[in-house]
Parts: structure tokens; C-alpha cells; sequence
């Protein structure tokens, strides 16, 4: 892992007696989601407090993607760790890595992915998420190729919901690219996983 020294937090910590009422009710969005079983609020969720209509607005939605997609959990998760790889989010992958396994994604393609490249080893469904995710990502559309194969194993709901999870996944990475969230550089993930291989 990096040894650089990390920048100061660029949000600070909210004292609860200085949330404004907007924060707050933010803040018990926060309590009553996923997010209630994390030790720590994220840091890049301090920036975006900063903004609290949009917190709120944008909260429900992390928490449908959490709880509620209509896609398979393992599918869920890989698609979020396609999109943390091409953003280079070193603090998406640290948290989606773990829950992708427990999902069901296989510790080998986990470990293969910041590598770049396909990986060797991927379930048929895993290997029409990763198509159609990396062309969405890498050439900014869909092909019609690409939109009939993924048509073949989602639903109507299903393909809405894999093209948006990596949307909003796609934003989160900029929050925290943004916010200045202090984690190793996504070069040390790389490192680690070529170290492993």
C-alpha cells in the first residue's frame, strides 16, 4: 500500500448540534438504511451533506441498489465492481470486493479484475454483465449486439436496473474522487492483485 502521507479531510465532520434541519433528516436517512450497519459514515458523504436536497433525494436510490434491485445480488455486485475498476475507485472496490464474494462472484475473477483484461473463469451470466458493462463504460453506448445479448438474460426491469446501478455507481466514484476520501491509490490495488497473481 502507498506510503504517501494523505491529505486533510476537504469535509469535515458535522457537529451534530450545527446540522441544519436538512442535514438531519439526511442523517436519520442515513440511520434507517444500509448504511446503519457501517462503523463510520463514508467521508464523501460529508461533502455531499453539504447539499442536503440532493442527499435525500439521492439516498433512497443507494439504498434501492442495496436492497431492492431487481437484479441478483452477485450480478448487482459484479456490475458495481466493473464500474469501481474503470473509475479507478480504490474506496468502492474495498467495500463491493468483499460483498461480491459473499454474493457469489468467485474470489479468482474478484482478484483477476483490476488486472485488466476479461477474467478467466466467469459464470455465463457473469460474462454478459461484463460485456455489456465495459462497452457501456468504455465507449460511452450500447451496440445493438450488446443490447440483444444482455436481452437474452434480463428482464426489461433487470436491464434498467444494470444500466442505472452503474450510472449511480459511476457518480459515487466522482463524489469520492471529489470529496478527496482518503484511501490508497487505485495503482496499489493493481499492485496488490499482479502481486497475487
Amino acid at each position: 500500500m502507498s506510503t504517501a502521507p494523505l491529505e486533510p479531510l476537504r469535509f469535515t465532520p458535522i457537529a451534530t448540534e450545527d446540522l441544519t434541519p436538512e442535514q438531519q433528516a439526511v442523517m436519520k436517512l442515513y440511520r434507517s438504511g444500509w448504511q446503519a450497519q457501517l462503523t463510520d459514515l463514508p467521508k464523501h458523504h460529508w461533502m455531499t451533506l453539504r447539499s442536503p436536497k440532493f442527499a435525500a433525494v439521492v439516498t433512497p436510490v443507494s439504498n434501492y441498489f442495496r436492497n431492492e434491485s431487481s437484479l441478483p445480488a452477485r450480478l448487482n455486485e459484479f456490475a458495481i465492481l466493473l464500474t469501481a475498476r474503470h473509475m479507478e475507485s480504490q474506496f468502492e472496490w474495498g467495500l463491493h470486493s468483499k460483498w461480491a464474494v459473499r454474493d457469489g462472484v468467485s474470489p479468482a475473477v474478484v482478484d483477476a479484475l483490476p488486472r485488466g483484461g476479461k477474467p478467466a473463469g466467469l459464470q455465463a451470466d457473469e460474462d454478459i454483465v461484463y460485456d455489456f458493462v465495459t462497452e457501456l463504460l468504455e465507449t460511452k453506448r450500447v451496440s445493438a449486439a450488446a443490447f440483444n445479448r444482455a436481452k437474452t438474460l434480463l428482464s426489461d426491469q433487470q436491464y434498467s436496473d444494470l444500466v442505472c446501478v452503474v450510472g449511480y455507481y459511476t457518480m459515487v466514484s466522482m463524489e469520492i474522487a471529489a470529496a478527496g476520501v482518503d484511501v490508497p491509490s487505485w495503482a496499489d490495488t493493481v499492485a496488490a492483485a499482479k502481486a497475487r497473481a
